[in-house]
Formats: structure tokens, C-alpha cells, sequence
């Protein structure tokens, strides 16, 4: 029957009890994981449509479609962004392709990444802000990055997309320890973690400065080895699967 489904155009999702191999788009083996939100995601996947991720006060946070990122390469072109993003310096051409396979490969693979940042009044793109594995003095760690155009900083729209990606990191993931690698000289940048709640931690072997964030419930922290469990979860995957030219920056 799912042949005969898939043969006629249908998007196919499945229950799988680990028995059989279920020729089907989607797979799920735990039914308390299918919801309204669930189904949302695959369709979106299907469609290739972004997922719509975080709504605040004053920002939409999405994933980025290709048809945003003109918009977001001219974001890379301002001063104050290329000198410490070399991801800026590269012509639009690569930068197209890279963020095309990213938003191919890596949404429907992590469930996360760098997402959009969009202004609800006018869905005008004005930076992005996301998760993303990385490998700091040979620690595997989930590390965020964030980028906002330097027309709207200033305003606390740093702090709003921030803390909320955090909020999600958490909530979502229970990614209870978040770190943000950092040029020494990138002012702002730091300024802005200090102001969500990140910590000093050390300088980094190339360097740059790691600050970390570790997110409090209100009895007791997340157990060290949950967290270090999913961290290490999810870095592996990451290193079985590394077309992804866009991690490894650091913001």
C-alpha cells in the first residue's frame, strides 16, 4: 500500500516498530511525538517551505529560503559585519550555493541551525540567530550564533532574539549549556552575550574568547551528564554528516 502510495505522488509517513524498513518519507517510532506541530514540520519539509520557529514581541524567527538570502548577503556586506565574518568576503555566487545546501541538508537533518530573524510589522529580514555544533579545544559543544545588521542594533532586538533562541535550545532540546565563541575585538558581540546571561569562560587556543550560558530550572540545573549525553549525540551525527560549509564560523 505505501508503494502504491508513493507511486501516485502521495508524501508517505510511517509508524515503525523497528521490525521492517518502511519505504516512506517520514518515520516515527514513538506515538507520542506525533501531534498537529509534527505533521506542520513534515509538510513544511515536504513542500521545501521554511518552518516558522520562535514568534516574539517584535521579531518572527524562521528558516531561511533562498529567497532570502539576498537580503541576508547584503547584511554580510556592512562593515561592521565583514570584519569579523569572513563568510562576508566571499563572493555571492558561494555564498548562495553554501546557504542553498544548508537549508537543504542540515534544517531537516538537526532540526536546528541558523535561522532568520524577520521584523513582524513588515517581515523585512534583519540578521539570523541559531544553534550549531561545534568542536572548541577539542570539547564538543552547542554554540550560539548570531548576526544583526547594524541598522537595528541598539534597540534590544539582540537581547529579544537571543534570549529567545536560548529559551527554545532548552525547551526544545535540552540543551541546557550554550556557548558563544567570540573575536576578542568584537565589541558588541560581547556585550550582547554578557547582556543575556553569558559568563567569561576562557580564551580559546586560536584565540578568540568562549563565553558560556547555563540555563537554571527552578530547583536545580540539568544533570551535567544529560547534557554532555545530548551534546555528544548530536555532534557525532554532525560529524557523520558534515557537508555544512557554514559551521565552524564563529560569530
Amino acid at each position: 500500500h505505501l508503494l502504491t502510495a508513493k507511486t501516485l505522488g502521495f508524501f508517505c509517513v510511517g509508524y515503525d516498530d523497528g521490525s521492517t524498513f518502511l519505504p516512506v518519507d517520514y518515520c516515527f517510532q514513538d506515538f507520542s511525538s506525533v501531534d498537529t506541530s509534527y505533521f506542520t514540520k513534515i509538510l513544511c519539509r515536504y513542500k521545501k517551505e521554511p518552518l516558522s520557529i520562535i514568534t516574539t514581541r517584535h521579531l518572527q524567527i524562521r528558516e531561511l529560503s533562498p529567497k532570502d538570502l539576498p537580503s541576508l548577503y547584503a547584511i554580510y556586506q556592512e562593515p561592521e559585519i565583514r570584519t569579523f565574518l569572513p563568510e562576508g568576503k566571499t563572493n555571492y555566487g558561494i555564498f548562495y550555493q553554501k546557504r542553498c545546501s544548508y537549508i537543504e541538508k542540515i534544517y531537516p537533518f538537526y532540526d536546528f541551525g541558523m535561522w532568520g530573524i524577520f521584523l513582524k510589522e513588515n517581515q523585512s529580514l534583519i540578521g539570523e540567530c541559531g544553534l550549531q555544533p561545534l568542536s572548541i579545544d577539542n570539547k564538543d559543544e552547542i554554540a550560539i550564533g548570531y548576526v544583526l545588521s547594524s541598522k537595528f542594533q541598539k534597540q534590544g532586538l539582540g537581547r529579544e532574539m537571543v534570549r529567545a533562541t536560548l529559551r527554545y535550545a532548552y525547551r526544545e532540546f535540552d540543551f541546557s549549556r550554550i556557548v558563544a565563541q567570540i573575536h576578542p575585538d568584537n565589541f558588541p558581540s560581547i556585550a550582547l552575550a554578557n547582556s543575556c546571561g553569558f559568563h567569561y569562560e576562557k580564551t580559546c587556543q586560536d584565540s578568540t574568547l568562549l563565553f558560556s550560558y547555563e540555563h537554571a530550572t527552578q530547583t536545580e540545573l540539568q544533570s551535567p551528564k544529560k547534557t554532555a549525553d545530548i551534546t555528544k549525540k548530536v555532534y557525532d551525527s554532525y560529524q557523520k554528516k558534515p557537508d555544512t560549509s557554514v559551521y565552524g564560523k564563529r560569530y
